[in-house]
């Protein structure tokens, strides 16, 4: 069971309580025995649709042993409303029509499953259509196992809400990567503008924005520690590379009155926060008042939690207010992020999920905020 914490610099904590309810998706009808990731995307008609990386097919033996039959490049299941308070009960995972678990982002001719992965992490609704934003990722494959993977860059998806079949998009210089290898993996998490529901589906001829969060991997830095960075683009242009923006100058914590500026070509002179192992959340909490992000510190078992008045910050130091039992020495901690969708009582109690390496099975925790 989790433990609560709180972070000795925050005068007053943001997270109340914690309560673990568990991993979820264990009991499901397509033999996945196990996958890491878990983000949703709020679709038009009040569904979500829930996105995982590697997914493997198999069983899950006492002991949470997985049992290896083949491995999925990622899956996705629609998650209908529902009280998530003793878990996530109804959902459908995406199928082919042999009744097989169906990868969201598939590939293309040439590519290779084995070697190179589609690990879609987020995405957004706009009108009818859904745009998943997903890494392409190289992995080496020596001697019966992997090795290394590297990130060759980051893609986009899209599909409409009523079949969720995604087409791969083309970018500008004809290749699927939208974003390149040493650039921010921008999608990582996306919203759309406007406090009064930060999980909405916007209009794709409005003139407010969607925003992309992206990790930038300083090669200075620890690799699972980087930070986070910000664009943004019109509904109606998200497949239109040229029409970003990025954040290149914002407030801090130091200097709290620096002026807001975006640029068309991204530099790394406005990131947000960093200590993040790539996957993260950030949406409006209506609650607070305030915009809040979740991550894992690192890969280490410390859920942290920040808040800013604006997306652009200036972001508050992390407050650590979980602390998972570590069962094993080489035990790691990922992608915990908030599903917005399902808060409750105005925002005051939200639920994040996270993975950790022996369970490989998102752990779902219902957080009461201060």
């Amino acid at each position: 069971m989790p433990n609560s914490a709180t972070d000795s610099r925050s005068p007053k904590p943001i997270v109340a309580s914690v309560r673990d309810l568990g991993l979820q998706f264990l009991n499901n009808d397509v033999h996945i025995a196990g996958h890491d990731g878990a983000s949703s995307v709020l679709l038009p008609d009040g569904r979500s649709l829930w996105l995982f990386g590697d997914s493997i097919l198999g069983q899950r033996r006492e002991g949470d042993t997985l049992d290896f039959v083949s491995m999925l490049t990622g899956s996705a299941a629609v998650v209908p409303q529902q009280d998530v308070s003793q878990g996530i009960r109804s959902f459908d995972y995406l199928k082919n029509p042999n009744g097989v678990a169906r990868e969201p982002v598939a590939h293309v001719e040439g590519e290779e499953p084995i070697l190179q992965r589609l690990w879609a992490v987020h995405g957004v609704c706009v009108g009818c259509d859904v745009f998943v934003f997903y890494h392409i990722i190289h992995l080496s494959w020596r001697e019966g196992a992997y090795q290394s993977f590297s990130a060759e860059g980051m893609g986009i998806a899209r599909g409409r809400f009523d079949n969720l079949r995604f087409e791969r998009l083309t970018a500008p210089d004809g290749s699927m990567l939208f974003w390149k290898p040493g650039q921010p993996t921008f999608g990582v998490f996306a919203l759309c503008e406007g406090p009064a529901n930060s999980a909405r589906c916007p209009d794709p001829s409005g003139d407010e924005y969607v925003y992309l969060f992206g990790a930038y991997f300083d090669p200075k830095l620890d690799a699972n520690r980087v930070s986070i960075c910000l664009a943004r683009t019109h509904p109606g242009a998200i497949a239109d590379l040229p029409s970003y923006e990025y954040l290149v100058q914002a407030p801090s914590l130091d200097d709290p009155t620096m002026p807001v500026r975006w640029d068309r070509t991204f530099r790394p002179s406005a990131l947000l926060f960093d200590g993040v192992p790539n996957e993260m959340s950030g949406s409006y909490n209506p609650y607070l008042g305030r915009y809040v992000a979740f991550h894992m510190m690192g890969v280490d078992n410390q859920c942290a939690v920040r808040t800013a008045p604006e997306l652009a910050g200036p972001w508050s130091e992390a407050e650590i207010f979980c602390r998972p039992e570590r069962l094993k020495d080489d035990q790691t901690f990922y992608a915990l992020k908030e599903h917005p969708e399902l808060a409750r009582d105005g925002g005051r109690v939200v639920y994040v999920t996270y993975v950790s390496s022996p369970d490989y099975m998102p752990r779902l925790l219902e957080l009461t905020l201060a």
